[in-house]
């Protein structure tokens, strides 16, 4: 089964890990390079990942949840979607969190891909980073 390795964006992690805590819960785990996701299912469309990694700090006033992110593989273009949670439930049960400009429906696993944060996804971060923002590369093993 394939499985997703995602260190999110350095600064992020490093700055919660310094005022708070990070929480992976399973079946994801914490990597050297990351945070695995592990494969759940697949289809020539989406690829279906489990685990949840919980990001607090400033006694819950900095917060975001990771959960169950999907890779939608479009000829439109490729994006990684998360379980709304929280703040991000308004704007519906998945959120379009980066998009994966490099990414084509072609390419074969295992590979890398640049990540960008989407518009939507912003939302997670409270806005703290805007559209576009570069974000750590997405692996598929």
């Amino acid at each position: 089964m394939i499985s997703l390795l995602w260190a999110v964006k350095e600064t992020f992690v490093r700055y919660v890990g310094d005022h708070g805590s990070i929480t992976t819960v399973p079946p994801a785990c914490t990597d050297r390079e990351g945070y695995v996701f592990a494969g759940a299912s697949t289809s020539d469309e989406v690829w279906r990942f489990e685990g949840r990694i919980d990001f607090e700090a400033h006694a819950g006033l900095l917060g975001a949840v990771i959960a169950d992110p999907w890779l939608h593989r479009e000829p439109g273009g490729c994006y990684l979607s998360v379980a709304g949670t929280g703040p991000t439930r308004s704007l519906g049960d998945r959120l379009r969190l980066v998009e994966l400009p490099e990414l084509s429906t072609e390419d074969p696993i295992p590979f890398e891909t640049r990540a960008t944060l989407a518009a939507e996804g912003a939302v997670l971060f409270d806005f703290r980073y805007p559209a576009d923002t570069e974000m750590a590369p997405i692996r598929i093993e």
